[in-house]
This record gives structure tokens, sequence and C-alpha cells, in this order.
């Protein structure tokens, strides 16, 4: 995640954090960097939905014709610059991402005004918002039909594992910490593989949570792939973020790609 997909100045400066290791210039510079300025994505704002429509941002591959499709979803702070920045590497790598506004029109970089907010936003309104992106989707050109994977982080990851159970249309679920379920019975619909990044310092989510979790797939028979990082914390993906651990996030990134390429893209 990047802090070059931040989309003004001001927002740039309330993100960054006051030091940038050696490390996190590797990160920012090196292969999970967003592309150059001439070869970003096309994007666009796009409006979905019927009753209750929410905006949603979309980041096209430069090579034209169908490409599977990735949703993205957003963490607590709303669908700011840096998930935005998400997508448009997705992109990159041949998918057609969108993001959906879940707070539909809020951002904040306040941690108690977006616990508020993430706590405050029902289940059933994600998942609801989340099969309008699917069915927008399903009306687009260059989208492969039944081609779709979802990806979180934090909150996201929550409502990406979530919505993997809702949709049995969803052919693969990353996430991205978040809260994962541990009652096997819950899984048992789920049709889709996932892959699970875990910090193994999260607090949000303990190492024996992320065990009743991996125990829990494997009692409903679920395949899953679920990886716990040494010395990473909550928010390890996020460069804009003191607990950015740039080995973790390089190493969970790739494995994605790889996941989503054998899963979604091939």
């Amino acid at each position: 995640m990047s802090l070059s997909g931040a989309s003004n100045p001001a927002e740039q400066a309330v993100r960054r954090v006051s030091f940038v290791t050696a490390a996190a210039l590797a990160w920012l510079i090196g292969v999970s960097a967003e592309p150059a300025l001439a070869q970003r994505p096309d994007t666009a704002l796009v409006r979905i939905g019927g009753a209750a429509p929410i905006n949603a941002f979309v980041a096209y591959p430069a090579v034209k014709g169908k490409a599977p499709a990735v949703i993205v979803v957003h963490e607590w702070w709303g669908l700011d610059g840096e998930i935005r920045s998400v997508a448009r590497r997705l992109a990159a790598e041949g998918y057609v991402a969108i993001v959906p506004d879940l707070y539909h029109g809020r951002v904040s970089y306040d941690p108690e005004q977006t616990q508020a907010w993430s706590r405050a936003l029902a289940p059933e309104s994600a998942l609801a918002d989340l099969d309008a992106t699917m069915a927008w989707l399903a009306t687009q050109s260059r989208v492969q039909a039944g081609r779709v994977a979802v990806i979180g982080f934090g909150m996201g990851g929550t409502f990406a594992l979530e919505y993997g159970i809702h949709e049995p249309s969803v052919r693969a679920v990353v996430m991205f910490y978040g809260v994962p379920i541990t009652d096997a019975g819950l899984l048992s619909p789920l049709k889709a593989p996932v892959l699970a990044h875990f910090g193994q310092l999260d607090e949000a989510t303990p190492e024996g949570m992320v065990n009743q979790f991996r125990m829990a797939m494997s009692t409903a028979g679920r395949g899953a792939e679920i990886h716990l990082y040494p010395g990473a914390g909550h928010a390890f993906m996020s460069d804009a973020q003191p607990t950015f651990q740039p080995e973790s996030a390089r190493r969970a990134w790739a494995r994605t790609l790889a996941f989503l390429q054998k899963q979604v893209h091939d």
C-alpha cells in the first residue's frame, strides 16, 4: 500500500509517518510499488447499486480486453488514497479492481471516529453493498464472467471472508488481518479457497485466534492458506503507519499475487 495513492498533499501529510527507514524506501521503490505515472491504469469513480446507490473506485488494466476482477474492501478509514493505490496495483497485474465505498462518502484518519463507524456498520449493509458491486461487475464488458475474487484489509478483511461465505460465486478470498471466523459451522458454506495474512504481534487478532481459525477451516473441510508473520503487528502492510513491516508486506503481497494468479487469473 503506497503513499503515492494519496489524493492530495494534505491527505499525504496526515497519513505519513515522521520517519522513513531504508527498508521502507526499498518497499516503496521495489516490485510492490505503484506503476510509474505513464503506466498507471485507467481509473474511474462509478455509481453502483439500486435503491441505495454508492460510489466505487475502479482501476482498469492497461491491456484492453476481458480480465478477471477483484473486489477490494477498504479498512476502517474509508475509501481513501491508500486503498485506491491497492486497486491500481492490482490493475497493473491484470485485474479490474473495484473498491466500493462502504461508508457512503465518509473518510477519516481519526482512529476513534473510524472505530465508531466500523462498529456501527451493520454486516447486512456491507454485504448488500458488496452484492451491488458484484452485480455491477456482471454488467461490465471488460470483466471475465465468473472470475471475481475479494480481498480486504483490517475491517475489510473481516468482510472479505464474510462475503466469501455469503456469495458462492466468489472464486477466492484474501484476508489481510481482520477478525476471522472460528466457528466451523459458519464456515461450512464457504466454497472459495482462502489466503489469510496475520501479524504475530497483532493484539486485535492474537495468535491463539489465528490458530482457532486454522482449526475451524480444517474442521469445515475448507481450503485455507494461513500465514502468521513473525515480528509483524496489525496493519503491517501500510507504509503510512508506524506498524509497517516491509519484509512481511513484501512476502504477503507476493503470496497474494501468486494465489490470485492460480485461483482467478489462470
